[in-house]
């Protein structure tokens, strides 16, 4: 039997499930390294008398990195290997984490969330390859659910800490801790995390150093019958891995992918980075912005969590758009109850839950929409182009605020956002011969299984 799809088909392994333990927990820091300046956004804006402009530049500096970073190590991934650009990009974040401590002025600030969104970024389009490669058919939507539930503990779990930290120690406080969680994942990242199966595969032969360790993966994975070792076909040709996404094959798949990451990841940045600002301009507390904050994160736990559930009973696409549609609606009640505090925190809660629940979605489908020897790239392009959504966000609403705009009117051009994302999830198709080709011919195989 082909080894990918012995992996694909048989119950996951203890090993397996320490790998996407680390994935996810590697999600969980880097929400936490990236809604940090959100938690911090009123101190800050306050000690360095920031213009809304100026929040917003510093709101969007580590979605430009992560743009930046997916872009950069996605193709990185595919030369050179998943392992070794996932401990590049988050000893780069580490850094990153580090000097926005130490910042005094808005140029410094810039550059430092700058550098940390270039980590993120990278981090992400690795361990979102590998969690996927690495999971079972049976528990593919789970497993990706698991890690997209990530990053919203983090942000959840770094807003409860955030106010009692700032009051003792200042807003670096939030920072140096960060500092110390970024040096324990990068450590159990460097234990624990192999290189992808589907990379050995494809470059099997080319040293010893190769086959040594893709033989100890093996032992590693407690493969328990005699399986063989066979390369996915090569998709990009003389023109390298980017050409390849706009291939006939892909073209059409890859716009969809792009227009579903760059809308679910504005409305994301909008809802995580902003709200706390928005909600004080209309008549809240900062503490009940903060508060705010961590009801949408728990509620994308429950919501990311939830969509490898749903997708186990509902056709995956299917799915994914109505949580999308939800998603939009939970946005629109939720400026819309503002004044009476505690639907405010339900509607809160719901725009958590629907809109993780979309994510987890784009992050499940991306990885099987793609070759073995596209998949770094095509998911780290795609990440890159949503965090161009993620970019725009936070800078285009701080200068509309500047000009006016109301915290109503944000809420629900950003629900308009959403509806227009459902044309881009129907439209993207999975890569089928990627399972269909090592499947044995008496075993069909079914949309559920390729999604």
């Amino acid at each position: 039997m082909n080894l990918r799809h012995y992996l694909a088909t048989a119950r996951m392994s203890r090993a397996q499930w320490i790998i996407v333990a680390v994935c996810a927990l590697l999600s969980a820091l880097d929400g936490y390294d990236v809604l940090a300046m959100s938690f911090t956004s009123n101190a800050v804006s306050t000690e360095l008398a920031l213009s809304g402009t100026d929040l917003g530049l510093v709101l969007g500096a580590a979605g430009i990195g992560a743009g930046i970073g997916s872009l950069v190590f996605g193709p990185i991934g595919d030369r050179i290997g998943r392992r070794p650009a996932l401990l590049a990009s988050l000893a780069l974040s580490t850094l990153g984490v580090a000097l926005t401590a130490l910042s005094h002025d808005l140029t410094a600030l810039i550059s430092w969330r700058l550098v940390t969104g270039i980590g993120v970024g990278g981090s992400l389009a690795a361990a979102t390859v590998l969690a996927s490669e690495f999971a079972s058919e049976r528990r593919h939507g789970l497993v990706l659910s698991l890690f997209t539930a990530g990053f919203p503990i983090g942000g959840a779990l770094g807003g409860l800490a955030a106010a009692p930290i700032i009051q003792t120690f200042g807003w670096q406080g939030v920072f140096a801790l960060g500092i110390a969680l970024n040096l324990v994942v990068l450590a159990l990242v460097a234990v624990f995390l192999p290189e992808s199966l589907a990379f050995l595969a494809e470059r099997r032969g080319a040293s010893a150093r190769i086959e040594r360790e893709l033989e100890r993966l093996i032992q590693r994975l407690g493969v328990s019958e005699p399986v063989v070792v066979e390369a996915a076909p090569r998709q990009h040709g003389q023109f390298g891995a980017f050409a390849g996404l706009f291939s006939p094959r892909y073209l059409a798949t890859t716009l969809a992918v792009w227009l579903t990451f760059f809308l679910l990841q504005a409305a994301y940045q909008f809802a995580s980075s902003w709200t706390p600002k928005l909600l004080v301009k209309t008549g809240l507390t900062p503490e009940q912005g903060i508060f705010a904050v961590i009801a949408i994160s728990i509620g994308g736990i429950a919501g990311a969590l939830s969509y490898g559930a749903l997708t186990s009973k509902w056709p995956a696409r299917s799915v994914f758009a109505v949580l999308t549609a939800l998603a939009s609606l939970a946005l629109a009640a939720f400026i819309l109850t503002t004044s009476i505090v505690p639907l405010a925190f339900t509607a809160a809660l719901l725009v958590g839950f629907f809109l993780n629940a979309a994510i987890a979605g784009v992050y499940t489908t991306a990885p099987t929409a793609y070759g073995p020897s596209l998949r770094s790239t095509g998911v780290g392009v795609a990440l890159g182009v949503g965090k161009i959504g993620g970019i725009a966000s936070p800078v285009l609403v701080g200068a509309l605020l500047d000009g006016g705009a109301t915290p109503l009117a944000l809420y629900l051009g950003t629900a308009v956002f959403l509806i227009v994302a459902i044309a881009g999830i129907l439209k993207i198709e999975p890569y089928r011969e990627d399972i269909a080709a090592t499947a044995p011919a008496t075993e069909p195989v079914t949309e559920r299984q390729l999604v």
